[in-house]
C-alpha cells in the first residue's frame, strides 16, 4: 500500500525508474513486471493486474507505432526523409 510516509522516504521514485535500468528498448518486460507487481502489492488480483498492465502497455507502447509507420512511409515517399 502506498502511503505518504513511504513516498517521503523515497521508495516511490526509485520504483518508478526500474524500467529504465532494463537492457531492453523501452524497458519492455521489466516495466510490465514492475507494474504488475506494484498493482498486486496494492491489493489487486494478480490476473487482473497483469491484464491491466498489458492493456496499458499495448496502448502506450505499441499503438503509437502504427501512425508512426504511416508517417514514416509517407515522408519517405515524399522524399522528405
Amino acid at each position: 500500500r502506498i502511503t505518504q510516509h513511504r513516498a517521503r522516504r523515497g521508495r516511490l521514485p526509485r520504483r518508478r525508474h526500474d524500467g529504465q535500468a532494463a537492457p531492453t528498448p523501452g524497458g519492455l518486460g521489466a516495466v510490465e513486471a514492475a507494474l504488475a507487481a506494484g498493482l498486486t502489492a496494492a491489493g489487486l488480483d494478480a490476473g487482473t493486474a497483469v491484464s491491466a498492465v498489458l492493456l496499458y502497455r499495448m496502448i502506450t507502447f505499441w499503438a503509437p507505432t502504427v501512425p508512426g509507420y504511416w508517417a514514416f512511409t509517407k515522408l519517405t515517399k515524399d522524399g522528405l526523409l
